[in-house]
């Protein structure tokens, strides 16, 4: 069964964004996803968090309603970063991990992006064999770089 779901931009990188993001739950959505999806030495404090996104483009998907899971990306053609995707655990199996890649991808793209490169820790098998999905090729050892051409 597929999951119906609704992709954004959230940009709050503006001081006119940020207070609506705040307001309307965002920051604490993603914040709460951060928390359940990293491990615990990774985790950052809300205010380092803050500063983190404050510098990436985030794109959040929601279902019913609700943040499911977010991305984080630097796309500076010709390249890019993707800088983090996570699914909370409630919605993880569904799907959306793949749809948040196939938009990420897709706004690459549309901005002539020809390279984009992301880290995988080598024993998030999963996540490896989504990118992998994609096109992306490893490309270094202990943390994983896969690069999508």
């Amino acid at each position: 069964q597929k999951t119906a779901y609704e992709i954004r931009n959230c940009d709050w990188s503006s001081d006119v964004c940020s207070s609506d993001l705040y307001e309307s739950g965002d920051f604490e959505a993603l914040y709460r996803i951060h928390r359940r999806t990293s491990e615990e030495a990774w985790w950052l404090s809300e205010t380092a968090y803050q500063d983190w996104i404050a510098r990436v483009e985030t794109r959040v998907i929601e279902v019913d309603g609700a943040i499911a899971g977010y991305t984080h990306l630097r796309l500076q053609p010709p390249s890019g970063l993707f800088d983090g995707l996570a699914i909370d655990p409630a919605f993880q199996r569904r799907g959306l991990a793949s749809a948040m890649v196939r938009d990420a991808l897709n706004l690459a793209h549309g901005r002539e992006v020809t390279r984009i490169d992301l880290f995988v820790l080598t024993e998030n098998a999963p996540a490896i064999q989504l990118y992998e999905q994609f096109g992306f090729q490893q490309s270094g050892e202990q943390v994983r770089l896969l690069t999508h051409l």
